[in-house]
C-alpha cells in the first residue's frame, strides 16, 4: 500500500488505513501458539486470588467480601452495564483488573490516562493510551488500550510505536545505547473481552512514521484473543471471567520477558 497518503494524526484517531499506509499486519494465534501453553488447563493460575473474585455473580451480595474483591466487583459491574446510558471511561476498570492480577509491584506503576508522544512527519503527536505500565514514571513497559464500539487496535499498535520512541529516549538520556526493535506487550480491550498481543516496533517503522514513508518490511504484530461462549458475554459472566483472568495472569510473565529487554 505504498501508494496511501501517510497523513499526520494524533494516534488515537488511527484506523485501519494507518496500518495499510505504513505496512502493519496483525494475525491471531490460538493460546497454545502464543503462550507456549493453554491457559485453560493450567489448573494453578488462579490460586492467588480470592475464589469469590472469580467466580461471583455481579448480581450477589458484596458486604462480606474483601475490599479489594468488593471494589474490583464494582467497577466490573459498572463497566459491565448496559444501563448507564453514555460511554464510560474504562482505566478505573482496567486499572483494578491489572492490580488484582499483581502487574504493578515495587517500582513499576499502573498511570491511567497516560499521553504518549508521537513523531509523525516530523512533528509532534500524541496518543492517549488507557492505561501504561511504567518504571520509574518514564520507561513504557506495557500498554492498554479499550474501546466500548470501535476497533481499539490501531490505537494501541500507536501507542506501542510511541512506547519505543519514548524509550529510546530515555535510554539515550541514561547514557545507553538505542535499540533497534523493542517488542512490546499490549493489551486491548473491547467492552470487557480482551486481546493480548506483542508488537514488535523497530527502527525502521519508527523512521518510517516520522517521516510519512512506506516501510517494504512489514510490522508482524501476533495477537491472542479470549473469545466469549456468545458474542455480547463479557466478563459479567463468571465464566467467561475465569479465563480472561488465566489468561491476564499468564500474559504477565510473558510481558515481563519481552519488556526486560528494553528496561533502563
Amino acid at each position: 500500500m505504498a501508494y496511501l497518503n501517510r497523513i499526520p494524526k494524533i494516534g488515537s484517531n488511527w484506523t485501519t488505513y494507518e496500518l495499510l499506509a505504513y505496512n502493519i499486519k496483525v494475525s491471531l494465534e490460538s493460546p497454545l501458539d502464543f503462550f507456549g501453553y493453554d491457559p485453560d488447563n493450567a489448573n494453578t493460575l488462579l490460586d492467588t486470588l480470592d475464589p469469590h473474585l472469580v467466580s461471583d455473580s455481579l448480581d450477589q451480595d458484596r458486604a462480606n467480601l474483601s475490599l479489594q474483591t468488593s471494589r474490583f466487583l464494582n467497577h466490573l459491574d459498572y463497566a459491565s452495564s448496559v444501563n448507564v446510558g453514555k460511554e464510560t471511561s474504562p482505566e478505573d476498570f482496567l486499572r483494578e483488573l491489572l492490580l488484582v492480577t499483581e502487574y504493578e509491584e515495587h517500582g513499576l506503576y499502573l498511570r491511567s490516562s497516560q499521553s504518549i508522544p508521537l513523531g509523525i512527519y516530523g512533528m509532534q503527536y500524541s496518543v492517549r493510551a488507557n492505561v501504561c505500565l511504567v518504571k520509574h514514571y518514564t520507561i513504557l513497559l506495557l500498554v492498554v488500550q479499550a474501546s466500548l464500539n470501535e476497533d481499539p487496535e490501531p490505537a494501541m499498535i500507536a501507542a506501542a510505536i510511541g512506547a519505543f520512541q519514548s524509550n529510546n529516549r530515555e535510554r539515550e538520556n541514561a547514557g545507553l545505547p538505542r535499540l533497534d526493535e523493542m517488542v512490546i506487550p499490549c493489551i486491548t480491550m473491547t467492552g470487557t473481552r480482551p486481546a493480548f498481543y506483542k508488537v514488535p516496533v523497530s527502527d525502521a517503522l519508527s523512521t518510517a512514521v516520522l517521516t510519512a514513508q512506506y516501510p517494504y518490511t512489514p510490522m508482524n504484530v501476533i495477537g491472542c484473543c479470549v473469545p466469549p461462549r456468545r458474542a455480547p458475554e463479557g466478563m459479567e459472566s463468571p465464566v467467561y471471567r475465569k479465563k480472561v483472568l488465566e489468561h491476564l495472569v499468564a500474559f504477565r510473565p510473558l510481558a515481563m520477558s519481552l519488556w526486560q529487554k528494553f528496561l533502563v
